[in-house]
């Protein structure tokens, strides 16, 4: 797997909503205009003319965003998973509906 380096996003901000804001306000964006298009200039799209961004939180609980450069890797091969064998009909008596429940 070949793991690239982080892209963080030059130019874009996000501001948690004021304490005042409505529950429907979730935050707001602040993009520096000339900062950003610049970033975006040095940045290649992908086929369908895309740059796509994750919006993350750091350790320190800012929040930051960093270009997703994630591609599928060409040389892997999807394995199929097994389903299960089947039941047989006496193997219900060996469990209790009791063994699924969480509590």
């Amino acid at each position: 797997m070949n793991k690239q380096e982080p892209i963080f996003v030059k130019g874009l901000y996000f501001n948690e909503p004021h304490e005042n804001a409505p529950a429907w306000v979730k935050g707001k964006l602040s993009i520096n205009k000339g900062q950003f298009l610049n970033f975006l200039d040095e940045l290649k799209a992908n086929e369908k003319g895309y740059i796509s961004i994750d919006m993350k939180v750091g350790k320190s609980g800012k929040t930051y965003f960093q270009v997703d450069n994630w591609k599928p890797d060409k040389n892997y091969t999807k394995t199929e998973k097994t389903a299960p064998a089947a039941a047989k009909d006496d193997d219900w008596m060996s469990t209790s509906p009791d063994d699924d429940v969480p509590f």
